[in-house]
């Protein structure tokens, strides 16, 4: 077996482990194990490196059924993300715990869209922001979420503000596919169809839950016929487009559920994938 077949087969085995720790507020290895078939060594190595990232923390407790002090692991609470959401007139900044919750946020103007004047305020107000929140040198990523005509802004802003954070992890993201995964984070639902139109015209097709995304044309959902409960549109979509999207729920036989892109979601999903990124490299 060839060492990027071996990559990839390590790079999934860390995600199935690190989103069944994320889903439980403390577990332990023999859990973790039976949850994802994998064996307890591969599980004890893997966790071991995820200690090593200080993504995890171990912690004893008492085991009331076997009356003594078990092992757990649990995610970190030292570890934050930083999402930028740039929209056509401002970019909202957001800072989140490794468990996704919100910290802090401030939004700042950026209609010029020119990195180099905008970098001195952005960057003074983050490193204002992490000060203040006792965050310095706990951030471990950056992402930015645009629309397709504002990428390559956003891949030199989201660059530019990493560089000088000195982060390793740096994730860019359309905002539907951002606004699908922030919008999945929670759900009860395993098998939402996330159906998504902007403004360039983009269409996506996103299954819950995030680390099961797919991305393409209409033709594609026939490939997962049979596996969705419900489907919604993004970004005030037109009537044309509406109507399409009933026609596809008949044919799929589910419901609509009426989700709005808000940028709420697609800073959250910005920092779902940044988190993502760090643990599974």
């Amino acid at each position: 077996m060839d060492k990027y077949t071996l990559s990839g087969m390590r790079r999934d085995s860390i995600k199935r482990i690190f989103s069944v720790i994320s889903k439980a507020k403390k577990i332990t290895r023999h859990k973790i194990a039976e949850k994802t078939g994998l064996s307890l060594m591969t599980v004890g190595k893997i966790t071991d490196l995820l200690l090593d990232k200080r993504a995890v923390i171990y912690e004893k407790s008492e085991d009331l059924n076997v009356g003594r002090k078990a092992e757990y692991i649990t995610l970190s609470d030292k570890l934050y993300e930083i999402s930028l959401v740039i929209s056509h007139a401002h970019i909202m900044v957001a800072i989140f715990d490794f468990h996704l919750n919100k910290c802090d946020e401030f939004t700042i103007a950026c209609e010029n869209k020119q990195v180099q004047i905008l970098l001195p305020d952005l960057m003074g107000e983050i490193m204002a922001r992490l000060f203040e929140n006792n965050m310095i040198g706990q951030c471990i990523g950056l992402g930015a979420a645009c629309d397709a005509k504002d990428e390559s802004f956003a891949n030199e802003l989201a660059f530019s503000v990493s560089q000088q954070l000195s982060l390793k992890t740096c994730v860019l993201a359309h905002r539907t596919t951002a606004a699908a995964i922030g919008a999945s984070i929670g759900s009860d639902d395993e098998k939402i169809l996330y159906f998504a139109k902007d403004s360039t015209g983009f269409e996506g097709i996103f299954i819950k839950n995030a680390e099961k995304l797919i991305c393409g044309k209409l033709s594609q959902t026939e490939k997962i016929k049979g596996d969705i409960v419900a489907l919604t549109n993004f970004f005030n979509a037109d009537e044309t487009y509406i109507e399409s999207t009933h026609e596809l729920a008949d044919n799929f036989e589910c419901n609509i559920v009426d989700l709005e892109a808000s940028e709420v979601f697609i800073s959250k999903g910005i920092a779902y994938m940044i988190r993502e990124e760090y643990v599974s490299n």
